[in-house]
């Protein structure tokens, strides 16, 4: 990426030469303690959302992100694997975040973001973070994966926007104490305009106030692009996804995995809206799926479906991804693809080599996390078990060598079930 960022040397330790002589003696007082524990409260302050990315090993590390006004220029995190109640000083750790701004945006908002590393597999982590003055949030948790999960939960789903749907669905997502949360792309609906930043707002104002386990740990974003985040005004880079990069630390590229314990890996890939389905991209999912072809578990997450319920089969993304990506998914078995952009709830018959097979590829979808529905098309559709318009986002859990997926709707409904051994 290349927006313009404002660099701090990371500091870590009980040692915090930088941060203190920023900071100087300067102690919060009693009106500002009651601001703090007011947005704590509040989960996320308008301008001030905390929500949390990976760049590396979620066992291993954690990406915590903060948007501020834009004269807030220096940010830490403060963290420990004990709780301090927010005072910033009392916590071991200290990480100095890089800041940066999307150009453009109206309100000329800052970024802060932090990679929090060397951290303990499995263990919980309090933080609270502060421009060296004061702190900006109360204290708040997150939760590592542990390095061999009994049981790993996950939810995943697209196409959600910042509506009052996908508010309710995200509640019954938080309620059932996922790890993390996939999102297939088309997140907020602004087409890579950075003039529509208030939905971004609306949409992260969303996951920061619903997305809490009943532990109360924020639950981390692990986001594939959209066609509803590029625009058409470059023809290619990051510019096309100002939000997606902008807002979302994951790294420079729009494909990427994800370990989550020793069994389990999630690739998420780039329809074609930022990366080319071939060249780069299809070489890395080659090298990578050969080189997790160990792990009992495989998931692939990206927007377009291969095989969609309610556009047309011969789509040309989906023809691509068909010809290019399954062929791969095929050879190294891929267990389960997670497939969005149709506004459907669906899941296909077990399929490999674009025929039905026991030991197939399953895919679910089709991205209704919040949008508003449609309606599947069954004509000729042989490849589908389920199909229905309703919205919904789906529940994963894995336990040894078990898959259990379900579809939950706006009640909390179970609206369909998947199991797999």
């Amino acid at each position: 990426m290349h927006f313009e960022r404002d660099h701090h040397k990371p500091l870590t330790g009980r040692s915090m030469i930088g941060y203190k002589e920023y900071r100087g003696m300067q102690s919060l007082t009693r009106i500002t303690l009651i601001l703090v524990f007011l947005l704590a409260a509040a989960g996320c302050a308008r301008f001030q959302p905390v929500y949390l990315t990976w760049q590396g090993d979620p066992s291993t590390t954690m990406t915590v992100n903060i948007q501020t006004p834009p004269e807030t220029r220096n940010v830490w995190v403060h963290f420990d694997t004990v709780p301090h109640a927010g005072e910033p000083e009392a916590y071991a750790e200290v990480a100095a975040c890089t800041s940066w701004q999307v150009p453009g945006v109206r309100d000329a908002r800052r970024v802060h973001s932090a990679e929090l590393t060397r951290l303990t597999p499995g263990e919980r982590y309090y933080f609270v973070v502060d421009d060296g003055e004061q702190a900006l949030t109360g204290e708040l948790s997150f939760r590592t994966i542990p390095e061999d999960p009994e049981t790993l939960r996950f939810v995943s789903g697209g196409d959600m926007g910042p509506w009052r749907r996908a508010r309710r669905l995200l509640e019954h997502a938080a309620a059932t104490d996922p790890m993390f949360g996939i999102v297939g792309g088309d997140i907020a609906y602004v087409n890579g305009n950075v003039g529509k930043v208030g939905r971004w707002d609306g949409w992260l104002e969303n996951w920061c106030e619903t997305m809490v386990t009943r532990e109360g740990c924020l639950v981390p974003i692990v986001a594939a692009v959209g066609n509803h985040e590029v625009n058409d005004e470059v023809e290619a880079g990051w510019q096309r996804a100002p939000f997606f990069f902008g807002f979302l630390p994951q790294g420079d590229r729009s494909f990427f995995s994800r370990r989550f314990g020793q069994d389990t890996v999630v690739h998420v890939l780039d329809s074609g809206h930022v990366a080319d389905f071939g060249g780069d991209q299809l070489a890395w999912l080659e090298e990578t799926l050969e080189a997790t072809a160990d792990r009992p578990h495989q998931f692939a997450v990206y927007h377009v479906p291969m095989f969609p319920s309610h556009r047309s089969f011969e789509d040309g993304r989906s023809e691509k991804e068909r010809a290019l990506w399954m062929p791969l998914f095929d050879r190294y078995g891929l267990d389960i693809g997670f497939e969005n952009h149709d506004h459907t709830l669906k899941r296909t018959v077990p399929l490999k080599g674009g025929a039905v097979a026991p030991d197939g590829t399953v895919y679910l979808g089709d991205g209704s996390f919040g949008v508003w529905p449609r309606k599947p098309d069954p004509d000729g559709r042989w490849y589908l078990e389920h199909a229905s318009g309703d919205p919904h986002f789906w529940s994963v859990v894995v336990t040894g060598d078990r898959i259990v997926c379900e579809a939950i709707g706006q009640d909390g409904r179970v609206l369909d079930r998947y199991e797999r051994e």
